[in-house]
């Protein structure tokens, strides 16, 4: 049997079960949940229903200001200002997140010089125009009151548009922890591929296929792949209608694809090697948690300092903030993605290659390493 048949097999029989199709549902009706509570809190901080004073101190602004109006209303708790060593190389280097220039000609006007390629020039940007207009407004209204014309409007209406500081910075890394929860709630179809084939005594009937082993763990984990191909399709086109912004989504699906290779591999290693449904669930859920400390600590370095790309994550965070992708960034994350891979998916095949394994008693993991018996 070729491999192409044997994972249009394995496909079929995935979406003709019932309990997967109840899994599918409840996970989807589980992230929609998730979407309609994050969509909630979202509003709240833009409405000002829930504050966030989060530091941002790690924001370094050099400003020169001669006429002291604008630094005056910067929120100094937010960004830390620089007067000293205001060279636009010094934002280049990522010594400084930006340099502002208040020019004291009339009117007064404003320069201010960005690191594009840092996330946290989006902080600046907000807080600069705040202070802007913050500034502007304490103008008007000592012109206002100089001339003696009244202020008083009537039916005055404030109407405040856009995210608060610190909501940009949350959506960005909840829209991409939403992008890679279907890899890690769909790692139940592997260890059911596995251990459900061991456990219900089925693996016999696979291993007498006119197939190779190696064919099998493909096409099981091709299953597996597609299932979430498809989840995470759905999802990017759930969050743009419900108005989250995804600039380039096939580029971020292309990344949470590869992303998903590795892990579904790790998955599979585990499905091998366990014996039971319950051995499987517990490795799985400790690999799992390790997996997503790799994916988000990196991510959270990255607001820190720019120059750390390592997780794929990274990258799909970098997109969301309309950052262009170099090579560079490429490197790290796509070695670390092949290399788990490559790994993962050799060790399995191994495994599954010896009969102690499959049908037991199964030696220890030492015995394995070092050969004996």
């Amino acid at each position: 049997m070729s491999f192409i048949k044997l994972a249009k097999w394995e496909i079929k029989n995935v979406f003709k079960s019932k309990k997967f199709m109840i899994l599918f549902l409840l996970q989807i009706l589980s992230l929609s949940m998730i979407i309609f509570v994050f969509s909630i809190v979202s509003h709240s901080f833009e409405t000002r229903e829930v504050t966030l004073n989060p530091s941002f101190t790690f924001v370094t602004l050099g400003i020169n200001d001669p006429t002291g109006l604008i630094i005056k209303n910067i929120d100094q708790s937010c960004l830390k200002l620089e007067k000293n060593n205001l060279s636009i190389n010094n934002v280049k280097n990522n010594d400084l997140t930006g340099v502002l220039i208040v020019n004291s000609s009339s009117p007064i006007s404003l320069d201010l010089f960005l690191n594009g390629k840092d996330p946290k020039s989006i902080v600046i940007k907000d807080e600069v125009s705040k202070a802007s207009n913050r500034t502007e407004s304490i103008i008007l209204n000592k012109i206002v009151n100089k001339l003696g014309i009244s202020k008083k409007i009537p039916n005055a209406q404030t109407i405040s548009r856009g995210e608060a500081l610190p909501v940009k910075l949350i959506n960005k890394f909840m829209i991409a922890i939403l992008l890679f929860l279907p890899i890690f709630l769909f790692g139940n179809i592997i260890v059911d591929n596995m251990v459900g084939e061991k456990e219900r005594k089925t693996i016999e009937f696979l291993l007498v296929l006119p197939t190779t082993k190696t064919s099998i763990i493909f096409s099981k984990s091709l299953s597996a792949l597609i299932v979430i191909g498809i989840q995470v399709f759905i999802w990017i086109n759930i969050l743009s209608l419900l108005g989250f912004k995804i600039p380039q989504p096939l580029l971020v699906y292309t990344i949470i694809i590869f992303t998903a290779i590795p892990i579904v591999g790790v998955t599979m290693l585990i499905s091998v090697f366990a014996k039971n449904y319950g051995e499987a669930g517990m490795a799985v859920t400790i690999t799992y948690i390790i997996i997503l400390g790799i994916l988000v600590i990196p991510t959270i370095l990255y607001i820190t300092n720019p120059r750390i790309v390592i997780s794929p994550m990274t990258l799909v965070v970098k997109l969301l903030s309309s950052q262009p992708l170099t090579l560079s960034d490429l490197i790290v994350p796509f070695s670390l993605i092949f290399s788990v891979a490559f790994i993962s998916y050799t060790l399995s095949i191994y495994l599954f290659g010896k009969d102690e394994i499959i049908f037991g008693p199964r030696p220890s993991v030492f015995k394995i390493i070092w050969g004996r018996k």
